[in-house]
This record gives structure tokens, sequence and C-alpha cells, in this order.
């Protein structure tokens, strides 16, 4: 890869190459209007057949962007554990992850659920 050597003294709207400068934060930036431009095209982005719906989430063990569908019920996040609730129960937060049930004692964090 070629290093690119930017122009010393750009004013806001400049383009250099692929890139445009933005002159309220000082920096150069990708054009989004350059042909072919697309978040694939990032490298810290790997984008896996997107859907409607998915967004953009960091994941640590890659180093980059990849494409996700979030959780849309309590039950497809992470750090739940519900089974059977019922009207009147609590969210109930144990230290390590979320239960229903009575609320206990004033130290548990809780959500509320049911009418």
């Amino acid at each position: 890869m070629t290093a690119l050597i930017f122009p010393i003294s750009p004013t806001n709207g400049d383009l250099f190459e692929n890139y445009v400068y933005d002159g309220t934060k000082a920096v150069w930036r990708i054009n989004p209007q350059t042909p072919g431009f697309t978040l694939e095209s990032l490298s810290d982005t790997t984008i896996d057949t997107p859907v409607d719906g998915q967004a953009l989430v960091y994941d640590t063990a890659t180093s980059s962007w990849i494409n996700e569908t979030p959780a849309t019920t309590l039950t497809g996040l992470t750090d739940t554990n519900i089974a059977s609730p019922t009207d009147g129960q609590s969210l109930v937060y144990n230290g390590s992850e979320w239960k229903n049930g009575d609320s206990g004692g004033l130290e548990d964090q809780f959500l509320f659920m049911g009418a």
C-alpha cells in the first residue's frame, strides 16, 4: 500500500483521491460519493449476507464491525433466564443474570413485567 501525502492547507470540502476534507473537524474522511464506496470496502467491517433490521455491532474477537440482528425479546438477550413468567412478577438481577421472580430485598435491581 502506497502512503498518501495529503495537502497541507486544505479547506472544507476539498477532494483528494477518495477523501474529502471536513473543515469542521479538521480531518480527511472517505468520500461517500466515491464510486464503489460501501461499508464492506472498509478494512474493519465484515458484512455477511445482510438482511432488513440488522445493525452493525463491534466484535472484539475479530476487531471489526459485523452485521447482527438485535434481540427483540427479553429471552433473546444473553444475560436473561426467564422461565414461565406470570402477571405481577419482576425481572430481578441476581449479580450475574436477570431472572423472573419476586423482587426480593431492596438491593436487587428490577424491571416490572405484566400489568
